[in-house]
């Protein structure tokens, strides 16, 4: 949802095509740490949230402190970071990407060189990634 909404501010279209322009960006370790440290991150779970915690206009002027490309690579490592983590930390061995991240290249590689099990897309297990 981020990296679509800061592909759209600064390049138009809906997403970042198979994390194309990510890709061609840097990690910004000083943002990374910022993204960390984001307060619904350290709730216990069971949890949930949605635009409420992640809509781009929370963390605009957050991503505007860096050049836009490298936010949105930032973007991608923390992104990757969270879901290899939630997967190694519920003890899964295998998991199954959906949605818009299943067809982000990038952002699969990313999860898959973090995560130690294996990591498919929905497809795999017989579901369209967009339902």
């Amino acid at each position: 949802m981020l990296m679509d909404g800061w592909h759209r501010a600064h390049c138009g279209g809906e997403f970042d095509a198979d994390g194309a322009w990510a890709a061609g960006g840097k990690t910004n370790p000083a943002l990374l740490e910022k993204l960390r440290a984001h307060p619904f991150l350290s709730l216990p779970p069971p949890k949930s949230c949605g635009r409420e915690e992640f809509d781009l206009s929370v963390f605009r002027d957050l991503l505007s402190e860096c050049d836009p490309r490298d936010a949105q690579a930032t973007l991608l490592e923390w992104t990757a970071e969270l879901t290899a983590n939630a997967a190694a930390g519920a003890g899964m061995k295998r998991m199954y990407l959906c949605g818009g991240g299943a067809k982000n290249g990038a952002l699969r590689r990313r999860v898959g060189e973090l995560f130690s099990g294996e990591v498919l897309t929905s497809d795999a297990a017989g579901i369209p990634p967009e339902l």
